[in-house]
């Protein structure tokens, strides 16, 4: 994995698209980095929403950051293949009811012929980033599913509903922390107080830590993934 950020860092910026190959190599083993998407429609869809974004602020002072622009149509999802080893990165792509935006968008242009083992959960586990043909049809059954979750002071994600939806997908799910933030508590009595004058609410943010580890060898033949937690990382 060391080698394949080396390289892309050598190779600057890489736009992706569905189905380009990002990077690849043959020896020792055959490996691929290949993007899923943005699909041809959402990449024009995001071309015309930075537009408008650019002449709302014409004449205005520009700010350094990009506009906020919510849909996650340019999420680029990320096939990897490493000898027999697949896993799917599956960035926070979201459903749309126009199958030429989102997973439909990739479910429909896969070819089917070697599914992935591994899955990590699109869009912090949401309901409105999951869909039966993403488990049915991209996956393979009980895949090794790892879900980050999403903290911004009372929203998080994923929610006990996703949880439970998740588990019914698949009995190997993990998740990298816990999807609530801790409340905000300070050494100095007199300092929390103060803030808790001009706030309603106060979180630790970052809350506790964590990560998920999953590896697999790909010179030994079907060997097994090995899946790893640290921190605050737990099985769903």
């Amino acid at each position: 994995m060391d080698a394949i950020i080396q390289v892309l860092k050598n190779r600057g910026a890489v736009r992706a698209s569905a189905q380009k190959v990002l990077w690849s190599r043959d020896e020792p083993t055959r490996v691929e980095v290949r993007a899923l998407s943005p699909s041809e429609a959402a990449e024009a869809a995001m071309i015309v929403r930075f537009g408008d974004a650019a002449a709302q602020a014409s004449g205005t002072t520009l700010s350094r950051r990009l506009p906020n622009i919510v849909d996650n149509h340019a999420s680029v999802v990320i096939g990897l293949a490493a000898g027999d080893a697949r896993a799917l990165l599956g960035s926070d792509l979201q459903v749309r009811s126009d199958r030429h935006f989102g997973w439909f968008a990739i479910i429909d242009s896969f070819s089917g012929a070697q599914r992935y083992q591994t899955y990590k959960v699109a869009h912090h586990g949401s309901s409105n980033a999951d869909h039966d043909d993403i488990w049915q049809k991209l996956l393979q059954p009980e895949p090794i599913a790892a879900v980050t979750p999403f903290v911004r002071g009372g929203t998080g994600l994923p929610t006990n509903d996703d949880c439970g939806r998740i588990r019914r997908r698949t009995s190997e799910a993990y998740l990298t922390s816990p999807p609530r933030p801790q409340r905000f508590r300070d050494r100095n009595p007199r300092a929390e107080r103060l803030m808790r004058r001009f706030s309603r609410q106060l979180y630790s943010v970052p809350s506790r830590f964590g990560h998920v580890r999953l590896r697999k060898k790909t010179t030994s033949g079907n060997s097994n993934w090995n899946v790893s937690s640290f921190g605050a990382a737990t099985k769903l």
